[in-house]
């Protein structure tokens, strides 16, 4: 929010001098309606009367991103109308210049010369805008460089479905720890395998093998939590690189039926 009221404040400075520097390319926020009695007899456009105070300021672009100051300038994006603000910080001059279509990041470009130089991403064009304002002359140079921004889909040539199967046996053993409860207490294993299978399924038949053992605790007759070590090994489809991960697993495994027994 205060971008945006330093940006409006800046047109509305840039319209009191644009009747001498001709510095008119900025939004209209105060051209036609005039600027107080701030500037005497300039000329058209500019109100000298003895209407006093200025008009208010009017938020006419709420869409500008964040700022990028380089050197003297600040540069801002708005996607919505695929322009370009860039504020003098001395003169507080506002002007636009058009992008491409969407632009949205801009960043500061080192200059060999010391011109203020940005580059500005366009996100629905997929090109980049560089900006340049020499510092003599503060002229405004654009060149456009196509390609920058990757289209989502860029590449995607074809679909493909891959299929695996998984098979897991368990086997669960009580601990000799009587409780109020009974025996809570108990050890559980498991080992499961996952398989590729159909035409897709790369060099490699295993997709992954899951090696289990852990302590549990029986809480009811369809509730229990465990506590235990996961090994997973996953060979690459590459066929040379495999993965080794080691798992501390909190599980809560629950058999409660959803509907009502019937009698």
């Amino acid at each position: 929010m205060v971008v945006l009221v330093a940006v409006s404040a800046a047109a509305h400075g840039c319209a009191a001098t644009s009747a001498t520097s001709g510095a008119a390319d900025v939004s209209d926020a105060g051209a036609g309606n005039g600027v107080g009695d701030g500037v005497g007899g300039a000329g058209p456009g500019v109100s000298s009367g003895s209407g006093g105070a200025a008009a208010p300021e009017r938020e006419l672009d709420s869409a500008y991103q964040a700022p990028v100051a380089t050197g003297r300038l600040v540069w801002i994006t708005n996607p919505s109308s695929g322009h370009v603000a860039y504020v003098d910080a001395t003169t507080l001059v506002v002007k636009t210049v058009e992008a491409g279509n969407a632009p949205t990041t801009v960043a500061a470009v080192p200059d060999p010369d010391g011109a203020d130089q940005v580059v500005v991403l366009n996100q629905l064009s997929h090109d980049a805008t560089v900006l340049r304002v020499d510092s003599a002359t503060t002229q405004l140079t654009s060149r456009t460089i196509p390609g920058i921004v990757p289209d989502a889909n860029a590449g995607i040539d074809r679909w493909e479905t891959r299929n695996r199967f998984r098979y897991m046996l368990r086997a669960d053993f009580p601990l000799p720890i009587k409780t109020a409860k009974g025996k809570p207490f108990g050890l559980a294993v498991y080992d499961e395998p996952f398989f590729h299978f159909g035409g897709n399924r790369g060099i490699r038949f295993l997709d992954q093998n899951r090696a289990y053992a852990a302590f549990t605790y029986k809480l009811t007759k369809s509730n229990r939590l465990e506590v235990g070590y996961l090994h997973q090994y996953v060979p690459q489809r590459n066929g040379i690189v495999s993965e080794h991960n080691h798992t501390l697993q909190f599980a809560w495994f629950s058999t409660t039926p959803f509907g009502s027994k019937k009698e």
